[in-house]
């Protein structure tokens, strides 16, 4: 009998936007008091699970936003240069905000429907860098899967909360699903998605999860009885 090799124990790496930022117009804004309260629920949300290691982007929101999780598991937050969102300078911030699918990534959480329409007719558009003003999708995708990559298997069988951007969340994921586009859905904010990595194997368990902003409800009934009562009136 020959035996089967086995490879390390798959790891479910969740990444998550961070929560609402004061505004998208400056390079690395705090949270907003909306912002803190969404971090204070995603924390309510994942604290019960077993959770191994929390790391952040070293942007300001990313760190405000795992900061209350990381304290309830006391866990201390490992900052990760690559989960960065691009545009490093104030110059790069303002065109990012005025040019970009960016100004559609602050989701209204009093009209799911509306955000949804209009991000849906700009991110099929959108390329990173087009301009030479910050980095190529391209470039994106390499620093970002490459650091997950890592992360994954330095906590192999683990579970790791991972602190990043919408942007940085749509490359790695858009990445390993072979999506060519570098945008490809709407990042709620605190959305969580699970990516299960194991080997060469990359398996897409849930996407943009943010039900524990609604209180309890799930988010698609919630958008569900939105577009229902859109229909009526």
């Amino acid at each position: 009998m020959t035996d089967v090799p086995s490879g390390p124990a798959p790891t479910l790496l969740l990444l998550i936007r961070h929560a609402e930022q004061q505004t998208l117009r400056e390079v690395d804004p705090p949270l907003s008091d909306r912002g803190r309260r969404q971090a204070e629920l995603l924390a309510d949300r994942l604290v019960r699970s077993p959770i191994e290691a929390v790391v952040s982007s070293p942007m300001l929101r990313a760190q405000q936003t795992a900061l209350p999780l990381a304290q309830r598991l006391g866990i201390e937050v490992e900052l990760i240069d690559d989960l960065a969102e691009a545009g490093t300078t104030e110059e790069e911030a303002r065109h990012v905000f005025t040019n970009t699918a960016a100004r559609f990534m602050e989701p209204d959480p009093d009209d799911y429907i509306g955000t949804s329409r209009a991000a849906i007719e700009v991110l099929p558009r959108f390329v990173w860098g087009r301009d030479g003003k910050s980095e190529t999708g391209d470039q994106i995708r390499a620093r970002v899967t490459s650091s997950l990559d890592a992360l994954a298997a330095r906590h192999p069988g683990g579970i790791v909360a991972c602190f990043s951007h919408g942007g940085a969340i749509n490359a790695a994921t858009g990445s390993w699903l072979g999506i060519p586009r570098d945008m490809w859905f709407v990042p709620w904010h605190t959305g969580i998605t699970g990516m299960l990595i194991g080997g060469d194997t990359r398996t897409l368990l849930f996407l943009n999860d943010s039900s524990h902003l609604a209180l309890g409800e799930d988010t698609i009934s919630v958008i569900a009885a939105a577009v229902e009562q859109k229909g009526r009136g």
